[in-house]
């Protein structure tokens, strides 16, 4: 299981997106949020927790975390990469910066 891979290598930093994944689909959206920033702390240059993270705060109604972890997420992709990520990131912080 995730919470087994956590436990035998707590500093894989995959190990807690994945785990951070698992949270996420079973709706336990504070736990997710925590292995996502857990992940990134562990490794910074890791895109999608930023992502995660960042939809994780929007469903918190955390306005100002949403828009730094999607600008920070933005900033990091390369041309085409994850497309549908970014859009949904842009036009987030589009909204909220206009709220």
């Amino acid at each position: 299981s995730h919470i087994n891979a956590v436990k035998r290598n707590p500093k894989d930093p995959q190990a807690h997106f994945k785990l951070g994944l698992v949270f996420q689909e079973q709706e336990m959206f504070e736990q997710a949020l925590s292995e996502f920033i857990y992940t990134i702390r562990l490794h910074p240059q890791h895109k999608l927790a930023y992502y995660h993270a960042a939809r994780m705060y929007d469903r918190q109604l955390l306005k100002d975390q949403t828009i730094a972890f999607c600008k920070q997420f933005v900033n990091m992709l390369q041309v085409r990469e994850h497309a549908k990520k970014k859009s949904w990131c842009v036009k987030r912080v589009k909204a909220l910066e206009f709220e």
